[in-house]
């Protein structure tokens, strides 16, 4: 099975993008890090109040957003990560095998898609969250940049 990925394209936030351009690179992929696993939460959440409740309950629990890492990832799932990507998070059913079956269904029992309509349900707030996130975290990576300035001039003139 393939992942399916999906590009959001947003329009107007040409100040938000130069002032990401102004922090280093380390700082802007933590800032957006931070921004999507924000941003993922409720997709997420969604996805746990959707999600068929069985005898063990691990598939819920197993709903996570967590940075895309691609020694985890299936094979396929690895083809189509792309490296040249700074940052990516995932809100994934974590390595139960029920989530496949439950999602998609098997010949046996139809699907109770969970995931699916978590995303088409909360894909605009959280977008609405990575256009009021952004600017935050950009002026708290700011604010921490300026601080950490102002500590080593303090000890230069110190010593």
């Amino acid at each position: 099975m393939a992942v399916t990925t999906k590009t959001v394209t947003v329009e107007g936030l040409s100040e938000t993008i130069d002032a990401l351009e102004e922090l280093t690179s380390a700082t802007q992929a933590n800032v957006m890090r931070r921004v999507l696993l924000q941003a993922g939460q409720p997709i997420a959440d969604a996805a746990a109040a959707l999600a068929p409740r069985g005898p063990s309950g691990n598939l819920i629990a197993s709903i996570s957003v967590a940075p895309a890492q691609p020694s985890k990832m299936t094979r396929s799932s690895r083809g189509e990560y792309d490296k040249q990507n700074t940052v990516e998070v995932v809100v994934e059913a974590g390595p139960v095998p029920q989530s496949i079956f439950q999602e998609f269904g098997t010949v046996h029992n139809a699907a109770q898609p969970f995931m699916r309509p978590a995303w088409h349900g909360q894909r605009d707030q959280a977008l609405q969250i990575i256009t009021e996130q952004m600017t935050v975290e950009i002026e708290k990576a700011r604010a921490r940049a300026a601080a950490k300035a102002a500590r080593i001039a303090a000890k230069i003139a110190a010593g």
